[in-house]
């Protein structure tokens, strides 16, 4: 089932926090948790799934914003924005020595949060690409549907969903775009099906044909030449055959 991003925003001063609360609302967010403290942070990170994380570089404690981050790199593999008023070279140094964070500069606008937050998802997406596949970090290096954590997010509209890749049934690539099949809905997303494929799970998703990628979770029943998924049946190449067979743990007979 689709959701929308989660979020932490940490931040001593209410008046901020309800502003960044209120933008990310506004565009259709939802979750959205608060806290001043980097203590309660990571007992909500611990606790709860949070998918992106806000956090006020100069929190008024003895740890500073970096030292939360370091505290998350640790624990939680997440990606996260650091929020300054004040644009100090050895601050934003730490902050970009930071592999997942990214930062924002106060006075911000509607506008520039949300870029920073689709930077932020870009950024962490592509460094978890280039550590799995560091072939591919050239051809990959433009924006579009990402893969983080398990799901797949969509971007529609200014926010972003995430949909879990075990509720994908296939891919389909078209001229223009990819078009993305759940129980829930199809979506159509302007990337490639290369692209997207690269980042899947291979123990099981297989690419069927030229065309298609499979869930092999999603099968009810197969043949040489074709899948069945709720219905729908989704060809097979005869070089993609074995390879097909193989995530599903079958051999060719």
């Amino acid at each position: 089932m689709r959701k929308s991003l989660s979020f932490l925003i940490v931040e001593d001063r209410a008046a901020v926090a309800q502003d960044l609360k209120e933008i990310l609302s506004g565009v259709g967010y939802s979750s959205i948790l608060i806290t001043r403290t980097d203590v309660e942070a990571m007992n909500i990170l611990r606790a709860q799934e949070i998918d992106l994380v806000l956090c006020n570089m100069n929190l008024n404690q003895t740890k500073s914003g970096i030292d939360l981050a370091n505290q998350i790199n640790n624990n939680v593999n997440i990606p996260f924005i650091f929020i300054t008023s004040f644009e100090s070279e050895s601050a934003l140094k730490q902050a970009k020595e930071n592999s997942h964070a990214t930062y924002l500069l106060k006075p911000y606008s509607r506008k520039q949060l949300l870029a920073a937050i689709e930077f932020a998802i870009f950024n962490y997406s592509h460094k978890q690409l280039k550590a799995l596949h560091p072939e591919l970090q050239k051809a990959y290096h433009e924006d579009g549907d990402l893969i983080i954590n398990g799901h797949l997010l969509i971007k529609e509209n200014a926010q972003y969903i995430k949909i879990p890749l075990l509720d994908i049934w296939w891919l389909e690539s078209n001229i223009n775009y990819l078009e993305v099949k759940t129980a829930e809905k199809n979506y159509f997303i302007r990337s490639s099906l290369k692209k997207v494929y690269a980042q899947l799970p291979k123990n099981y998703f297989v690419k069927c044909h030229k065309k298609f990628v499979i869930n092999t979770e999603a099968v009810n029943s197969f043949t040489n030449h074709f899948v069945t998924i709720s219905g729908n049946q989704i060809p097979i190449s005869a070089i993609k055959l074995t390879e097909v067979l193989r995530v599903m743990g079958l051999k060719h007979r």
